[in-house]
């Protein structure tokens, strides 16, 4: 579909995967921003962005992505499980005894967010004390990304963006070993801005994607009446299929951006040189074409190899991390929620890039559908 301003949008199952693996798709880096809009490092953020892998093309890419991609092995992530599980039932037990004192208590920022957030502490060797504070400057940093957002959430970026680079530039400079085990102490010896800048990467994109995958399970937990919770807390296999067709439901990215720096094709429609190419991730995984009764969240639906987390050299190299928090969070949790009910509407992103839950308020009551 050819938008007003040239751009092509991309909705159909079989036409995201294409676009996701064409290699002449590329990002809008530091390259194309500098050639097309030369105001652009006026915004703390956008350089933030462009100076980490969430940003960039190979050759760059490529090479910054091998030490993310060493840290974040299969089996590093399997051995982090008993740490996060621990996480996640200290955070479930304290969230349940606030709500028997009678509080209100949000899913996101002192659950899901949180999870992630000491998850990312704890991997990356920094202070689990500061765990929330990381957290949320990572969802405020995470809208530069979004294309449609709001100069007071741009602003809040920038401000954000300049907090988190400097708060890691001190922590790199204090005189001390770093936790054995930790990513920094893996990383010791690599060069420092490269140091800062992964830092900077699995803050920013990891806790925000694990984050806003938990929080989306946990709002279909809490709002339908016929999910089997006993199922969630005891039947892995289960968490993994749930997991998957949330990432299908509501994947945390809707939209990605990319330009065509050579002509091609995607499912059948030419793309010039130049045109902006729009994919709908969140389109792709409703594709009537792809999927029986796609309007329809179905648990037990046939797993699919999601879109949510892309395909090809740009494909989340903390993917696994992220469904690890998953089923620890889901599976320490769940039994909890047929306690809980709404307290507040949910709030969302305004996207349409990004439109995660951000906050979803729960008080102790008998679990009832409100949306």
């Amino acid at each position: 579909m050819e938008l007003p301003w040239g751009g092509a949008l991309v909705l159909s199952h079989r036409g995201v995967q294409q676009a996701f693996t064409d290699e002449r798709l590329l990002l809008p880096d530091a390259t194309w921003r500098d050639e097309e809009t030369p105001d652009w490092r006026r915004s703390f953020a956008t350089v933030a962005m462009c100076d980490s892998t969430i940003q960039q093309n190979p050759p760059l890419h490529t090479a910054s992505r091998r030490p993310l991609s060493a840290g974040l092995t299969a089996r590093r992530v399997r051995e982090l499980y008993g740490m996060i599980g621990d996480v996640a039932q200290r955070l479930s037990a304290d969230l349940v005894g606030r709500l028997r004192r009678g509080e209100q208590v949000d899913l996101v920022g002192d659950f899901s967010r949180l999870l992630a957030s000491e998850t990312a502490a704890r991997m990356i060797g920094l202070p689990v004390a500061d765990a929330a504070r990381l957290g949320l400057l990572a969802q405020q940093i995470i809208a530069v990304g979004d294309i449609a957002r709001r100069p007071s959430e741009m602003s809040q970026a920038d401000r954000s963006a300049v907090e988190l680079k400097s708060y890691l530039e001190a922590k790199l400079s204090e005189d001390h070993e770093f936790e054995p085990g930790s990513l920094l102490h893996q990383w010791g010896g690599r060069p420092r801005e490269e140091v800062l800048m992964n830092c900077y990467t699995l803050i920013e994109a990891g806790i925000t994607t694990s984050s806003a995958l938990l929080s989306s399970a946990l709002f279909e937990v809490l709002t339908r009446d016929a999910t089997p919770i006993e199922r969630l807390s005891s039947d892995a296999g289960y968490r993994t299929a749930f997991a998957d067709e949330v990432l299908r439901w509501d994947p945390p990215v809707k939209l990605v951006s990319r330009y065509a720096a050579r002509p091609t094709e995607i499912d059948g429609s030419p793309i010039a040189q130049g045109q902006f190419v729009h994919i709908g991730v969140g389109a792709g995984s409703r594709d009537s074409e792809k999927f029986s009764t796609p309007g329809v969240f179905v648990p037990e639906r046939k797993s699919e190899k999601s879109l949510a987390f892309g395909f090809g050299m740009h494909h989340c190299v903390g993917a696994s991390l992220a469904k690890v928090q998953f089923d620890a969070g889901m599976r320490s949790i769940s039994p909890h929620v047929p306690h809980m009910r709404q307290a507040q509407d949910v709030i969302r992103k305004p996207g349409p890039t990004f439109t995660d839950i951000i906050s979803l308020k729960v008080r102790t009551g008998a679990q009832h559908a409100e949306k």
